[in-house]
């Protein structure tokens, strides 16, 4: 598990990513999540992430070495939020 907001990989990898939700301490409800794998802005993998308790997860295999962007957009309370991840990739 991964709890971050960068995320170093080497090609090949896959890797499971968490992102975990605050609020300040009050109790809250994740609804319609879902994430973006971009790269220079080109989305190469989307889908749901799997909600667990205030963390975000999703399986992460990025197809080739370079910098890419994970966009998580969910909502909590009525209001549309959104986190990113930088990924970095070696060969």
């Amino acid at each position: 598990m991964i709890i971050m907001n960068t995320v170093n990989m080497l090609i090949g990898e896959r890797r499971r990513l968490t992102v975990r939700i605050t609020a300040g301490g009050q109790d809250f409800t994740i609804r319609n999540p879902k994430y973006e794998l971009m790269r220079s802005g080109e989305v190469i993998a989307s889908g749901t992430p799997a909600v667990s308790g205030n963390d975000l997860i999703c399986m992460l295999e990025p197809p080739v070495a370079g910098g890419y962007t994970m966009e998580f957009t969910f909502e909590i309370a009525g209001e549309i939020v959104k986190k990113r991840v930088t990924i970095l990739v070696e060969k």
